[in-house]
């Protein structure tokens, strides 16, 4: 199921993009 497959490739490009903030503000 591509629809599926997409979904999760934005769910973990969305979780990876808010690690990323969270990790860049922790360290100032």
């Amino acid at each position: 199921e591509p629809l599926k497959v997409w979904r999760t490739l934005a769910l973990v490009s969305l979780l990876c993009n808010l690690l990323a903030v969270i990790w860049l503000m922790g360290r100032h």
